[in-house]
């Protein structure tokens, strides 16, 4: 029995690092290949300079620094761009030399983009973060605030209830005294009152 078909091979690793290794192998092969010294369509000396110029940019993109690599690569263009106008390269030698240039650049611009859509997601997830917490500390801030509120309310209407029993208890102990009073007097009259005198029987 014949073993399964193994799974295909999934790269692995940060997008952006291949990205990097994929601008660096562009430069090292296409540009490269494209400037060879001693080709009769293009000067030694322009060949000496840009391919300096192309392991400068090999060398940012490699090593992630993406905007030293899009400056050095700007300047590669110049020095193409010189040569091409001064006939230090040929017209078709520029032309590959540019195409190389070319998708290089589309690499590297595509690397800014990526970093600035993270950057972007990141202060977004950030400033989403810090709203939910403000949110939920107002919202925590307002329950404290209605609780206290609550048990304010409670504590005066339980005192307001108090002072009333206890104007009620004394106007009711007040009533009493002034009914015992008003009692004892009524008794006091009744003992100072004469008793009435006997009237003679008319036979007598």
């Amino acid at each position: 029995m014949s073993p399964a078909p193994s799974a295909p091979h999934t790269p692995t690793g940060r997008p952006h690092a291949i990205r990097r290794r994929t601008a660096a192998l562009i430069l090292g092969t296409v540009l490269g290949a494209a400037m060879l010294s001693g080709c009769s369509q293009i000067d030694d000396a322009v060949a000496s300079d840009l391919q300096q110029s192309v392991q400068l940019v090999a060398n940012h993109s490699a090593g992630s620094d993406t905007a030293a690599a899009l400056a050095e690569l700007d300047a590669l263009q110049q020095k193409l761009d010189s040569a091409r106008a001064d006939g230090g390269v040929s017209a078709e030698r520029a032309d590959a030399i540019q195409e190389g240039l070319d998708l290089v650049r589309a690499d590297l611009d595509a690397l800014v983009a990526k970093a600035a859509e993270e950057e972007a997601e990141a202060r977004a997830a950030v400033e989403a973060q810090e709203a939910a917490d403000a949110a939920a500390a107002k919202a925590q801030a307002d329950a404290d605030a209605a609780a206290k509120a609550q048990a304010d309310a409670e504590a005066k209407a339980a005192a307001d209830a108090a002072a009333a029993a206890e104007a009620a208890a004394e106007e009711a102990r007040q009533a009493a005294e002034n009914a015992a009073d008003e009692q004892s007097d009524d008794n006091s009259d009744n003992e100072n009152k004469p008793d009435k005198e006997e009237k003679p029987d008319k036979d007598e």
